[in-house]
């Protein structure tokens, strides 16, 4: 019986957008397209130190049943994550928006931990995860498939909010109404100049929130410190507004894991 494993990897990999090179060596290098974007942040919801995974296609689906999906296995001294691709079957609605996959987490057990991320079983890439108490970081040898527009995010400030208010022009002065009540419920915090996963600092201490980009109105983010005591006189003062200006948007994050959107 003749096998044609070899030739069936070949057509796998082609399919994948992969590229076979020889070097001078004489190695096959492949050469594989990144079509993917992995992310990662803390999870606040725990006491243990877990990052949440996110993966999506760069490029829109070509079918809307097109299905991403990604599998994580954290052990003692690994991570690993599986990514496949699981095309649609029967008749292809053209998609109009990235595969995405639900939040998947890792718990890290040590300060530093292999980390392996395979593409359909046929491109293995490997690396490590560290952590200190400053940040999580993530280093690779190679990213065969996708990218990671981060690899280091600092750990969230304890005892934070941050979020952004969108806005028409016409409620300008509302949304400095609302910004007034919540610095007073506050108070300042200055952050390291870097990424968190959930938003980012910029030397000049301006605030960039995660899926800020996408509201289409103008927005105000905004990072604050707040004691526990106030909690409940925020997250009223979130609903106040919301109901009131239904047409303004009022979003949070806190360093315990609640959000309100």
């Amino acid at each position: 019986m003749i096998k044609n494993t070899p030739v069936l990897i070949l057509i796998l990999l082609f399919a994948l957008g992969c590229n076979l090179n020889q070097s001078a060596d004489n190695e096959v290098v492949i050469d594989v397209d990144d079509d993917f974007k992995l992310t990662f942040r803390e999870n606040l919801e725990t006491i243990d130190d877990d990052l949440l995974f996110f993966l999506e296609s760069i490029d829109n689906r070509e079918c809307e049943a097109d299905t991403l999906l990604m599998q994580i296995d954290d052990f003692a001294t690994a991570v690993r994550i599986d990514i496949d691709v699981v095309n649609s079957t029967g008749a292809c609605l053209p998609g109009n928006t990235p595969a995405k996959t639900q939040a998947a987490s890792a718990t890290l057990r040590n300060d530093r931990l292999a980390l392996s991320i395979k593409l359909e079983d046929l491109v293995n890439n490997q690396g490590a995860i560290l952590k200190n108490d400053r940040d999580f970081s993530i280093q690779m040898e190679t990213t065969h498939g996708f990218y990671l527009p981060y690899e280091t995010i600092l750990r969230v400030p304890r005892s934070s909010i941050w979020g952004y208010v969108g806005f028409s022009p016409t409620f300008r002065e509302e949304a400095q109404a609302f910004l007034n009540q919540f610095q007073a419920l506050t108070q300042g915090l200055e952050a390291e100049e870097g990424q968190y996963g959930y938003f980012s600092v910029d030397k000049d201490q301006e605030v960039r929130v995660q899926g800020q980009e996408s509201v289409i109105m103008y927005t105000q983010p905004f990072l604050r410190a707040f004691e526990l005591a106030r909690k409940r006189d925020i997250k009223s003062l979130f609903e106040e507004y919301q109901e009131k200006y239904p047409t303004m948007k009022f979003v949070f994050y806190d360093s315990f894991g609640e959000k309100f959107e």
